[in-house]
């Protein structure tokens, strides 16, 4: 991942548009990041990881004041490169109450070209755009920010911690979590899981019974010889049912001759009874179709007569209809009239209402005019008011941050004053023979030619023990010479001058003191490091008091030039009286925008009685004209009416026409069922004779095949010689056969069925073995690995491969900090030790470091880190930042630290350095120049500036 550009805007101290071109920017590989506290140079980093992963660490809740107090929405735009492929995170923040929160309005990740056009949109939404990115990169929010942003802090710290605090950094850092208790459970989980399998798997087996091969081929051969026996008897009952169906065909045909031969009989006798009734029949038929004419005549002539009555009653239906409707349009027409003069007396009313309504409201809009020229305020004074109101907020702000800064300074004061106190208790209990003075600043330096002294006595020491062990040699030697006799050392047989006899008791004395210095010089050195530690605290604790009171002079130098500056724009009013006028101003405004809201409202409402009065206007003369008109149409119908009635009586006379059309509708209807009845008895005498007809050519058909039918029956009979005992027999036979059949079917399906359950169960059995076999193996792997993971050994185990890959990359790049004087190592319980090559390769813990050494042995580490880290993304990120700590080094190591991170770049990775040492700007090629919010408003801006 390469970053290519960076736009902000309305972030922390940020108000207008940034951008940073990170491919001119980083052109050169090094470059910097310069600028004074609090300008925002850790926020150009906090941009990058908002555009990202939507959340600032350095924030609480991930979002919680990150956008500018004078803005109310926040905008992050990130461009970066994966290979090939550009793409663009871009999120926006709008401002949420009044304690600093956000909300992530837009969020989108895009596939751009060249140019920055949208090719592809991946991902929309603040949480789907950081899943898609956390995809894309391969690495989580925390893997990236301590890839980018080196923590030489924690590393500092890390230098020195010891036992459970560093087992758990290192877990915390690597990310073993997963291989503790997680894992531990997961493999307790498999075991139980195959326990229990081995439990069901001995349950089932003995569930399944025996199920062996011997008494799997048994069931086979009982089961064959079932078959057998059932196949034979089953060809036995297929011969006699073959030879028992023959005579059932027999004793059906002579049963269906005897039928025959009896149906004959009767249809003989039904057909001598047909013949019968036939000329009854056709006499019926004659006489109905004589009645029928005389009938038909009667009916026509009545007919004609009604018909011509029905004409003039229809007309004068009509007229009778069409008087029904004049009446009901004369009753709608008065409805109407009565409706007209009802709408009219009401609109003449709210004609009335409207236009006491209009003169009501004129008059208070000639009221709140007079209120409003009361209220108004003088321009000039107002315009005043106006510059000055930004002024007194920011004086306010800036006083409320001077009181929070003089508390935090009284606080800081109180701490360090104890931690003083605390550090000289200890330098009183490890140095009781020293008197240092109380103040701090040389007393690194007393303790240091302190252990220089310890040193030279124990080298002294060691020398008087080497002299008192060489005399205490040759007063054993002297206590065995003999006058005369040579000297075993040089041969001589004088003795002039024998080794004292008190050497050995000199000897033990020197050995004593030896001992005694030694433990000496070791509580001297265990006490200077626990003074170097407190010291370390005790000096980032003064750092830090110095920028505090920086930081409260900068406000107090705010606070004059806001003084004067509203000293100069109101003419000398105090800051007090401003406050009290703005007050005055702001409730004055609101009842003036109140007067104006309610002229506007009361304006509206005028307006709109005017419309309404002119629509009531024109809806009552509108009334008047219909009324005229109703009445005119009223006068017609009544004529009308009249007319029609006169016509209908000259037709009916007294008579309701419909009564009258309804008896002559009676009476055709009579007249039709007597014709219809007529010719109904002429079609049932005629279908009477020809069912007499039909019914004798049918028997004639039938009677012939029962003849032909029957002859043929009893050839058949008399040709297979029928005998109805001997089926009785063969039918009793067959049955017995069926039965002895049916049985060894039963029993050949139990033996099939007993050996196919058999081989089921042996299949299973064998997949029991097999899988049992499997599931102990596992169990046994998961005993050892159950055994292996108690506690935190695996955990520990790969802390240390991982911290032992680390210390080998960081001893490398400590060595080319150091001009390959420092390497670092692990001690016998992975503590930290670093090895002076310059002094005979002398190991030494790492708490004797001096300030800028921790410093660059920090900075091994953490390069180290990084390294690891981003080789785990599926990208490996082409820049990082270190932030600070370049304070603690002298001219000397900065040199070395510079020209060793100036050899840490290549076309692949950038180097960014955020510092306020001034040394760095003249060092690195390019760098942003990050300029701090002004006392008139304007936020913080970066600038590109070349060496």
């Amino acid at each position: 991942m390469r970053p290519v550009r960076l736009e902000f805007s309305g972030l922390q101290s940020y108000r207008e548009s940034q951008t940073v071109d990170f491919e001119e920017l980083g052109r050169l590989g090094l470059f910097g990041i310069f600028g004074p506290t609090g300008a925002g140079k850790s926020t150009i980093l906090d941009a990058v990881t908002l555009a990202l992963y939507g959340t600032v660490d350095r924030s609480q809740s991930g979002n919680q004041g990150i956008i500018n107090q004078q803005e109310k929405k926040a905008e992050v735009r990130f461009t970066f490169r994966l290979g090939d492929t550009l793409y663009r995170s871009e999120r926006q923040y709008v401002r949420t109450g009044d304690k600093g929160g956000a909300n992530c309005r837009n969020a989108r990740l895009l596939k751009v070209d060249e140019a920055g056009e949208a090719l592809e949109v991946l991902a929309d939404g603040s949480n789907d755009s950081k899943s898609a990115l956390t995809e894309l990169l391969d690495m989580t929010q925390k893997d990236f920010n301590r890839a980018v942003v080196l923590p030489q802090g924690k590393f500092d710290e890390f230098l020195k911690l010891e036992g459970r605090d560093r087992r758990a950094m290192l877990e915390n850092i690597f990310g073993l979590e997963l291989y503790g208790e997680a894992l531990s459970a997961r493999v307790r989980e498999d075991v139980n899981r195959c326990r229990g399998l081995l439990e069901n798997i001995a349950a089932e087996k003995r569930g399944l019974g025996e199920c062996s091969k011997e008494s799997l081929n048994s069931a086979r051969r009982e089961a064959a010889t079932a078959a057998s026996l059932l196949e034979d008897k089953l060809k036995e009952l297929e011969t006699l049912q073959t030879e028992l169906l023959r005579q059932e065909h027999l004793r059906t045909v002579f049963t269906e001759a005897t039928g025959n031969e009896l149906r004959l009989r009767s249809l003989e006798q039904e057909m001598i009874e047909v013949a019968g009734a036939a000329e009854p029949a056709k006499k019926a038929l004659e006489q109905a179709i004589s009645d029928a004419r005389e009938t038909k005549i009667r009916c026509t002539e009545q007919s004609t007569t009604l018909s011509m009555h029905l004409q003039r009653l229809a007309e004068a239906e009509g007229l009778a209809e069409e008087c029904r409707r004049v009446r009901n349009d004369i009753g709608l027409a008065d409805n109407k009239l009565s409706d007209l003069h009802l709408r009219s007396a009401q609109a003449a009313a709210q004609l009335r209402s409207a236009n006491e309504g209009r003169e009501r409201l004129t008059g208070e809009l000639r009221e709140l005019a007079l209120r409003y020229d009361t209220l108004r305020t003088d321009p000039a004074l107002r315009a005043m008011l106006d510059k000055a109101a930004p002024l007194l907020t920011r004086l306010r702000t800036r006083e409320h941050d001077l009181s929070s800064l003089n508390r935090e300074l009284s606080e800081k004061h109180t701490a360090l004053d104890r931690e003083r106190l605390e550090i000289l208790k200890a330098i009183a209990a490890w140095f009781k023979s020293e008197q240092p003075a109380a103040d701090l600043s040389n007393l690194w330096e007393m303790l240091e030619n302190l252990l220089q002294r310890g040193e030279a006595a124990l080298a002294e020491a060691r020398s008087d023990r080497e002299q008192a062990e060489m005399k205490a040699g040759a007063a054993v030697l002297a206590a065995s010479l003999v006058e005369g006799e040579p000297c075993p050392v040089c041969g001589s047989g004088d003795h002039p001058a024998p080794c004292d006899g008190d050497a050995t008791q000199k000897t033990r004395e020197a050995r004593r003191r030896l001992e005694q210095i030694e433990k000496t010089l070791s509580e001297l050195r265990l006490g200077a490091g626990t003074v170097q530690k407190r010291l370390a605290v005790y000096t980032t604790g003064r750092a830090a008091l110095d920028e505090l009171k920086e930081r409260a002079n900068a406000v107090r130098t705010e606070i004059s030039g806001l003084g004067h500056d509203i000293a100069a724009v109101t003419g000398g009013l105090d800051p007090d009286e401003i406050e009290k006028r703005l007050k005055e101003q702001a409730s004055t405004a609101a009842e003036l925008e109140k007067i104006e809201l309610q002229r506007r409202e009361t304006e509206r409402r005028a307006g709109e009685t005017a419309v309404v009065v002119e629509k009531l206007q024109l809806e009552t003369a509108g009334h008047t004209a219909a009324i005229g008109s109703v009445e005119t149409e009223l006068r017609l119908l009544h004529d009308r009416e009249r007319a029609l009635d006169g016509k209908v009586r000259a037709i009916c006379g007294e008579d309701d026409p419909i009564k009258l059309r309804h008896g002559i509708n009676c009476e055709l209807e009579e007249l039709q069922r007597a014709s219809e009845i007529a010719v109904t008895r002429e079609d049932d005498a005629r279908k009477a004779l020809e069912e007499c007809r039909n019914r004798q050519s049918v028997l004639s058909g039938t009677m012939a095949e029962l003849r032909r039918r029957l002859s043929a029956q009893q050839a058949e009979l008399e040709q297979a010689g029928f005998d109805g005992g001997r089926y009785e027999i063969m039918k009793s036979h067959a049955d017995d056969t069926a039965g002895a059949a049916d049985i060894l079917r039963e029993q050949a399906a139990v033996a099939a069925a007993e050996f196919e359950a058999m081989q089921k169960s042996h299949l299973r059995w064998q997949e029991l073995e097999a899988f049992k076999d499997r599931t102990e193996g596992r169990l046994v792997l998961g005993r050892r690995l159950e055994s292996l993971l108690k506690g935190r050994r695996f955990i520990d185990y790969l802390a240390e491969h991982h911290l032992r890959d680390m210390v080998v990359e960081a001893s490398s790049r400590l060595g080319s900090l150091t001009g390959q004087r420092y390497a670092l190592e692990l001690g016998p319980d992975c503590e930290f030790i670093v090895r002076d090559d310059y002094n005979g390769g002398q190991r030494r813990p790492v708490c004797s470091l001096s300030g800028g050494e921790t410093f660059m042995t920090s900075l091994a580490l953490a390069l180290a880190l990084s390294s690891q880290i981003q080789i785990k993304g599926r990208y490996p990120l082409g820049f990082f930042f270190l932030d600070e700590g370049f304070g603690t080094l002298d001219q000397e190591k900065l040199e070395a630290v510079v020209a060793s991170l100036e050899k840490l770049h290549d076309s692949s990775r950038m180097v960014g350095i955020i510092s306020h040492v001034p040394e760095l700007h003249q060092r690195l090629p390019r760098y942003l120049e990050v300029t701090a919010p002004s006392s008139d408003g304007d936020g913080s801006t970066v600038r590109l500036y070349n060496n």
